[in-house]
Parts: C-alpha cells; sequence; structure tokens
C-alpha cells in the first residue's frame, strides 16, 4: 500500500493484493462519491455512485445493516453504470500492455508524429511515484519529490535522498 499527496492537496492511496482470482477492480473514493471500474487495467465497465460522499453523516447508525453480501448498491447510493458520449459500451475486459490494439496505436502516433496517449513524460510521472514508494518502503521514511532538482528528498526543503 501506498499513499501519495500531490501539491494541490490531491491525496491517491494505491493497494493491491495478490492472494487469489477474485476479479479485479479498480475503486476510486472521492470527496463526492465512488467510481467503480470492474475488470483488469484498461477496463471501461465503470459505475458512479454517491457511496461514502460527504453527503453522508458519520454515524454508527448511519451504516447499512447487512444480512447478506449486497450485489448492487443501496437505492439511496444512486449507483448507474457510467457512459461516455460516443464511446462503445462498458466491458470488463481491457487492453493489456502486450495487446495489439494497445502497440496499433502507439505505432500509429510514430507514423503520424503525433503524440501517443500516454506519453514518456506520463511514463516519467508513474515511475517517479513506484519508486518513491518502494524507496520510502525500504528506508522507512517518507520522500517528497523535488521537481525542479528531479530529486527525492527526505525533508520537505529539499534536502536530497541518497
Amino acid at each position: 500500500m501506498a499513499a501519495v499527496t500531490y501539491p494541490k492537496g490531491f491525496l491517491y492511496t494505491y493497494k493491491t493484493t495478490f492472494g487469489n482470482s477474485y476479479r479485479g477492480f479498480t475503486r476510486i473514493q472521492g470527496r463526492d462519491g465512488t467510481i467503480v471500474c470492474y475488470g483488469g487495467e484498461g477496463a471501461t465497465l465503470c459505475t458512479l455512485s454517491r457511496e461514502g460522499g460527504r453527503h453522508e453523516i458519520d454515524t454508527a447508525d448511519s451504516e447499512p445493516i447487512y444480512t447478506k453480501v449486497p450485489l448492487v448498491a443501496p437505492a439511496y447510493e444512486h449507483e448507474e453504470v457510467i457512459q461516455v458520449p460516443g464511446a462503445p459500451a462498458g466491458t470488463s475486459l481491457g487492453t493489456d500492455d502486450d495487446d495489439p490494439e494497445h502497440m496499433f496505436t502507439w505505432l500509429k502516433a510514430m507514423q503520424s508524429r503525433t503524440q501517443p496517449a500516454a506519453t514518456v513524460d506520463h511514463g516519467f510521472s508513474h515511475s517517479i511515484v513506484c519508486i518513491m514508494a518502494a524507496q520510502s518502503y525500504w528506508s522507512g521514511k517518507k520522500l517528497y519529490w523535488d521537481p525542479r532538482r528531479k530529486k527525492f528528498s527526505s525533508s520537505p526543503l529539499g534536502k536530497t535522498f541518497q
């Protein structure tokens, strides 16, 4: 598990387990509700609900009481499937990194000399967070990123982490 706070105060937590073959999903819990995407990386079957939003009262008696595992969200959470205009219907099957369509999109961007969907800068930013999470785990220290110097730091003032 890793927790990352971005400069504008955005908090991102990542947690993964590799214990069994339970279906893959991504859960984004925001201030106003929750987005759940079913399937692996690139899946497009997503729902949006008011679950966990700031409208909920934080008291013990405000939690729903379940006597069996719910298959759908309670009605008051208003869960609905997200449909992006012009996009195909959502599916829990997504593209893999080695998917032919994924590779074709990249090759087409090179051929047309346009930016691919994910640029080198996206990859760099993603890598920095992953490397920082690993370094933080191994060192037991909270780390900071100095974008000007492009270095990790163990203090918010920019002292470089070695």
